[in-house]
């Protein structure tokens, strides 16, 4: 899959989902084709509890759930990533403190192993930045899987930008 960089171009949203369903390296292949796996996004969007949000070249599908007696707001989420690395790490930090202005707790987002690297960089970033925690964990019958695990904190320290986004000397 292509990566496009936001600070050049911004993609929108429904292209960003529609080229990584049409991609090989969608996650869930369960679909014999591309047209079923665009079928069972479409219907996840429009689901009551879907909340979409774009930032920049990445796009995060997730679904709320209902409040406890605890008082906790969890969200189950989809990533959809075109943009490079050290963007979407931003991008990423960015929807956190979107999660931490609606009243989000809990966050978690099936990914693919190659955003593992980003995710263990970001655990660092948010133990000094904020009260917020980030796991993740991979899958033991399938080592190309993952699971990333956030507790949102309350402390609203975002957007800051982590120190592997940040513009590089040329």
């Amino acid at each position: 899959m292509e990566t496009i960089d936001s600070n050049e171009k911004l993609v929108p949203g429904p292209e960003i989902i529609t080229r990584l369903v049409a991609s090989e390296s969608y996650p869930n292949t369960n679909f014999p084709n591309a047209g079923y796996a665009m079928a069972a996004v479409a219907q996840r969007i429009s689901a009551p509890s879907a909340d979409i949000q774009q930032v920049r070249n990445t796009v995060f599908l997730s679904f709320r759930g209902k409040k406890t007696k605890s008082k906790d707001m969890k969200y189950l989420g989809e990533v959809y990533n075109i943009d490079t690395t050290p963007n979407f790490e931003t991008n990423f930090v960015r929807y956190i403190g979107y999660l931490q202005r609606v009243g989000c707790t809990h966050y978690t987002a099936p990914v693919g192993r190659d955003m593992v690297s980003s995710f263990v960089r970001l655990q660092d970033f948010l133990k000094t930045a904020s009260d917020s925690r980030l796991w993740v964990g991979i899958d033991r019958r399938d080592a190309t899987k993952a699971q990333v695990f956030v507790r949102v904190g309350k402390r609203v320290r975002f957007p800051l930008v982590p120190k592997s986004a940040e513009p590089r000397a040329q």
